[in-house]
């Protein structure tokens, strides 16, 4: 008797850009886009997708500082993962 082989199907990679909101400071929400490869977050950026945009956040487009730490907080190996 034959053996009986199973085709695995190779997985799909994720790859998407989804538009948000980050409201980490007191200058006003900043529209984002945040980079998924995945399911992980990888990269994000200042989001001018958007017609009118530049009424929308006095950022213009752009995304302050505060976001990029987003990404080490959430997979930093050094972060609190149970209550104090």
């Amino acid at each position: 008797m034959g053996k009986a082989t199973t085709q695995t199907k190779p997985e799909e990679e994720e790859d998407i850009w989804i538009s948000t909101v980050c409201e980490l400071c007191n200058r006003g929400p900043d529209l984002i886009k945040v980079h998924r490869i995945n399911g992980k977050m990888v990269n994000l950026e200042g989001n001018i997708d958007g017609e009118g945009f530049q009424d929308l956040t006095k950022s213009r487009g752009r995304a302050c500082p505060k976001p990029y730490g987003l990404i080490q907080k959430t997979y930093s190996p050094h972060r609190i993962r149970t209550p104090l």
